[in-house]
Formats: C-alpha cells, sequence, structure tokens
C-alpha cells in the first residue's frame, strides 16, 4: 500500500474488530483495514467505504467468506490506511451492519452458520496493490517545518471553525481536531472566540482562567501572557474571557481589525490556529472569519442542516474578497446510524451540490459527555478502561485537514493526567 497513509494503528487485545471496523465504517473514506499477526506477517485486509465493505481478503480466501475468517484466532494488530480514490469500485460485499453480524455469529456458533456463496465481483480498474506492497509500511507524511517551535515570520494559518446553528458541536471538534493535530507534532493554539459555550468549561477548568481573548482584544502583544498550556507540548489554549465579562465583548460595532491583530499574532506563535467561533456566521463570527485564511463548517445531521449549508456559504462569501477565508469544507456530525431522520439528513447533506464535504464523519456517542465529565479530549474518556474508538475518527478528520492545507506529521500518543496546566 505504497500510496497510502498510515491514520492509526493498535492492538487487537485492546479494541476488538469489530470496534474497530464500525468506527472506520462510519467515514466515507475509501479506507483498508489491514490485519497483522504479532510478528508482522499479513492475515488479511478489509476494504470500507461509507458504510459498506468494498472487498475482504485472508492467507487463505477472498471475498465474504475471507471477511468471516478475519475474526478468527490470529491477529494481532489492526493498521488503517486511508487509500486513494480508485477510479472504479467492485461491487460491495454488502453492508458492513449486516455483514458483521453474519461475521460474529460465525465466530461464536460456527457449525449453526450457512457458508455464503461470494457474489462476482467487478475488477477495479486500478491495479490492486501486490502482497508484498501491502505490507510495507507506507511513508510517513511530511512534518511541518518549524511545527514544534515558535515562528518569527507570520507563516501560520487560522482556520475558524463555524456554523450558522448552535449546538452543533464546534467546540467539541475544535478542542479533538486541535488534539489530533498536535498529536501529529503540528504545533497548534486554540483560540476561544465564544463566549457562551467556551472551551474551558468543556475542560472543566473553567475557573482557573483569569484573562482571555476578549480581555486582551486591542492588544496582541499580551498574547504570550493568556495563553495556557496543555500536557501536550504542541498544543496551547487562549480562553475566551476571564470571570468578568469585558466591554469588548458585547460590543455592538465590528471588532474585524482588533481579531486581526489578535489572530496575527497567534500566527506567530503556531503552525495552525483554530478558532472557536460563537453560532451563526455575522457579528463576532463575521469579524473572526475576516481575520482567518481558512474555515470549516459544522453541520449536525439533522433536517435543518440543509437550510444551514445554505447559510454557511452566504455568511462566508458575504465577506469582502479580499478578506474571506478559503472554506476547508464541511464536518457532519452527531450521525445517528439508526435514526431514519438523521440518515435521511445525512444522505440530503452528502448528496447536495454544495460545500466541499469532509469524509469523515462524526457520530453521536456517550463518549463525548463522559469526556466532558472528565475535562479531557475525547481519546481520554474511557470505556472499559480503553480509548473510546470514536476518538480515531478525529485522527482521520485531522489527516483531511493537513492534507487540505498543506500541514501535517505523524500521530503519537501520550499519556496524561490533568488536561489544562
Amino acid at each position: 500500500m505504497s500510496e497510502t497513509s498510515v491514520v492509526m494503528r493498535g492492538s487487537l487485545d485492546e479494541f476488538s474488530l469489530a470496534d474497530v471496523l464500525q468506527v472506520i465504517g462510519m467515514s466515507r473514506q475509501y479506507t483498508a483495514v489491514q490485519l497483522q499477526t504479532d510478528d508482522g506477517r499479513e492475515y488479511g485486509t478489509v476494504w470500507i467505504k461509507a458504510g459498506r465493505v468494498i472487498g475482504a481478503r485472508s492467507s487463505s480466501a477472498q471475498g465474504r467468506h475471507a471477511f468471516v475468517d478475519l475474526f478468527g484466532p490470529g491477529a494481532a494488530v489492526f493498521v488503517v490506511h486511508r487509500l486513494p480514490e480508485p477510479k472504479a469500485y467492485p461491487d460491495p460485499l454488502g453492508p458492513l451492519n449486516t455483514m458483521l453480524m453474519e461475521a460474529i455469529e460465525a465466530a461464536t456458533a460456527p457449525r449453526k452458520v450457512v457458508p455464503l456463496p461470494p457474489p462476482p465481483v467487478k475488477a477495479l480498474q486500478r491495479p490492486r496493490p501486490s502482497r508484498a506492497a501491502s505490507t510495507a509500511p507506507p511513508p510517513p507524511p511530511p512534518r511541518v517545518v518549524g511545527a514544534t517551535a515558535t515562528s518569527t515570520a507570520q507563516s501560520g494559518i487560522a482556520v475558524a471553525i463555524a456554523s450558522p446553528k448552535g449546538g452543533v458541536g464546534k467546540t467539541t471538534i475544535t478542542l479533538n481536531l486541535a488534539f489530533s493535530l498536535a498529536q501529529r507534532g503540528v504545533r497548534t493554539l486554540v483560540v476561544d472566540a465564544d463566549i457562551n459555550g467556551d472551551v474551558m468549561s468543556l475542560l472543566a477548568a473553567r475557573d482557573r482562567v483569569e484573562r482571555g481573548a476578549y480581555d486582551i482584544l486591542g492588544s496582541p502583544h499580551e498574547l504570550p501572557s493568556v495563553i495556557r498550556s496543555t500536557v501536550i507540548p504542541e498544543l496551547s489554549i487562549l480562553p475566551a474571557c476571564g470571570p468578568n465579562l469585558p466591554a469588548l465583548a458585547t460590543a455592538r460595532r465590528s471588532l474585524a481589525d482588533e481579531w486581526g491583530a489578535l489572530l496575527a499574532e497567534a500566527r506567530r506563535m503556531a503552525a495552525l490556529v483554530l478558532v472557536d467561533c460563537p453560532a451563526g456566521m455575522f457579528d463576532v463570527t463575521a469579524d473572526v472569519l475576516a481575520s482567518c485564511t481558512h474555515a470549516v463548517g459544522v453541520l449536525q445531521s439533522e433536517l435543518v442542516a440543509s437550510r444551514s449549508s445554505a447559510m454557511l456559504e452566504r455568511g462566508i462569501a458575504a465577506i469582502p474578497a479580499e478578506r474571506r477565508p478559503r472554506l476547508l469544507g464541511v464536518v457532519v456530525n452527531m450521525f445517528q446510524g439508526r435514526s431514519e431522520a438523521s440518515l435521511e439528513a445525512f444522505h440530503a447533506i452528502t448528496s447536495a451540490d454544495a460545500a466541499p464535504l469532509f469524509e469523515t464523519t462524526i457520530p453521536r456517542s456517550e463518549a463525548f459527555a463522559e469526556a466532558c465529565l472528565g475535562g479531557v479530549p475525547v481519546r481520554f474518556a474511557r470505556q472499559r478502561g480503553q480509548a473510546p474508538p470514536v476518538s480515531w475518527l478525529f485522527d482521520m478528520l485531522a489527516t483531511e485537514v493537513c492534507d487540505r492545507t498543506g500541514l501535517g506529521g505523524p500521530a503519537t500518543e501520550r499519556a496524561i493526567g490533568s488536561f489544562v496546566a
């Protein structure tokens, strides 16, 4: 898989293969989950896209039989590869959820399962990687120059996380995306522009904040003294404000110049600045957007999202061309695979001829509430003593953001205690 990029890897002692496939299956990316034995030999591979199994291969079979084989003993490690889109796909083997049920039943009671004949599969128009190539690790993405040291030039980029509607999870997306980017080695600064649902409250650290962004608007030279560090060296946070509401937080005039100066200073201190915007596309959000180089939209997987998508584009289009950020894409959040309404909204969003969508979709999960309770990113919300698989999706989203902005770096893992210093 020399043309692929690794987005995650782990031990099957910690995560079941079913959990891995269900989480990866949420993505619309063309993805391969490669299984290996303890000594690094290839055990098999599953190809997935948009909730469907595109193909499967084991040491002794291909197709649906191979998919069932992969749930037997022998595999120890999983490696998830993001693949380039082929010119054509073979006929899918079937929906992932259905095939998982069949495979799990086969693994627990193989004598009761009727073998499934493999349907005819049309060959991909692009050549399939050889077995020798598939076991070779792909080259790591390029590391950001200057990503781990303060830059003296204004070389960083500023990305506004925005949505026309409140309650869609902008703050959750901002924090967890920032964490995954920092894990890749990208020096990341989260700037909180939302005094209503701030990042520090999500991290259970609100009472430790004395000053924030709104306190130093107009005084960007004070930025270094206000930034809060975290236990991840490449990640820091500029809170929204201190315990008292600053006058500028309720100002009824444009603060685009003040935000422009503050974010320009922030870009000198980080390779990537992520700004968590208030709900709506005007007022403060418009000022922030006019001060950023890029934007990411967040839409909830519900029927009102189709209208929100149009308002997102209108809000960005209303910004003067010389200050208008480039829209990197839209993240669909809070997807519920078992809800017909959510599925209908998801299909409406993904089929609309509108803003470019990220391939990674984030589902609803109780892991986010547990993370908030613990005051940590979702990676550290323990479920049965393990990191919730949904947290891996932010690594996949980080890969997409790096691809679209030119940033990048290999992911690493760190153990943490209290997250905010």
